[in-house]
């Protein structure tokens, strides 16, 4: 018994550790720092008459053009998390709604009942996929708080979406 105790603190605990790992990865995709911030409002000045070498002033160009390619990649990044969790909060109102207007319809049955209405409008889209990545956006959806009591089926709020904007 105690061996049993033992696995589910270790599996507990190695759970915890994936969790921290993916909000630590989640986040840094789109949470800007001072650093960073310099970085991105970087401007290129032409200067026409300069004493440095065209190798120097190339160079200057370059890592201007790294910067708005770098603002641009946050700017997708926030913009992919943003839909992923608009996509996700739309499903699982749909799911609460068919799940209220029918009280023995069952969670899965609903999510099922969802997949194969969108299906005609995603060419290409297996059932696996589809499945798959509505799962991950609803994981990001609750890291930020938003999710359904599913005695109630009434929403919970969190901190909203906005907070990545």
């Amino acid at each position: 018994m105690p061996e049993r105790l033992n696995e589910d603190v270790s599996q507990r605990e190695s759970d915890s550790g994936l969790v921290t790992e993916i909000v630590r990865d989640l986040l840094q995709g789109f949470l800007v720092d001072d650093f960073q911030r310099e970085f991105i409002n970087t401007e290129f000045i032409d200067r026409e008459h300069s004493n440095s070498s065209p190798v120097t002033e190339e160079l200057a160009r370059l890592f201007h053009q790294a910067s708005i390619a770098r603002k641009n990649s946050i700017k997708a990044k926030q913009e992919e998390i943003s839909s992923w969790g608009r996509y996700s909060e739309r499903f699982e109102d749909k799911v609460m709604k068919l799940r209220s207007e029918d009280k023995n319809l069952k969670d899965k049955t609903a999510r099922s009942q969802i997949y194969n209405e969108m299906k005609p409008y995603l060419s290409g889209v297996s059932d696996e996929y589809l499945r798959k990545i509505t799962s991950k956006a609803r994981k990001i959806n609750k890291l930020f708080g938003y999710d359904y009591d599913p005695i109630t089926l009434k929403k919970i709020k969190g901190i909203g979406w906005h907070m990545i904007e």
